[in-house]
């Protein structure tokens, strides 16, 4: 038998893709994440979950996203976002043996860029 956790998200982001400080504006983002939790005998903690990817996700929380080191020289659009969230969270759940297959990543509820792996053959069943 799966398992599958789906949990959703928000931070506030600023960030700037045009020309300086003119076009610096911020963002409202919701991470929804597919996590695959691969023990059929215990359930999921979401207060622990909510906490690895909360403290995860402090480093980005309210800040200008253009002065992080992990963006210089790389705009920091959604899709560049989306991709670097989901290799970092993949390798922070791995870390406590969870599966993330799934990130949906999203400025507007009609704007949303995914990422997406394939399943792990030691998590799935």
């Amino acid at each position: 038998m799966n398992r599958w956790y789906k949990n959703s998200y928000r931070i506030n982001i600023e960030h700037n893709l045009g020309d300086g400080e003119v076009d610096r504006h911020g963002h409202t983002l919701e991470l929804t994440l597919m996590i695959e939790h691969p023990s059929t005998d215990i359930f999921l903690s979401y207060p622990k979950l909510d906490e690895t990817v909360h403290h995860y996700l402090e480093e980005y929380d309210k800040k200008y996203l253009n002065e992080l080191v992990k963006f210089s020289g790389l705009l920091p659009t959604v899709e560049h976002l989306g991709d670097l969230f989901f290799e970092e969270l993949w390798t922070v759940l791995q870390g406590k043996g969870l599966a993330l297959t799934t990130l949906e990543i999203s400025e507007t509820p009609l704007r949303v860029y995914i990422v997406s792996a394939p399943i792990s053959p030691g998590l799935s069943g």
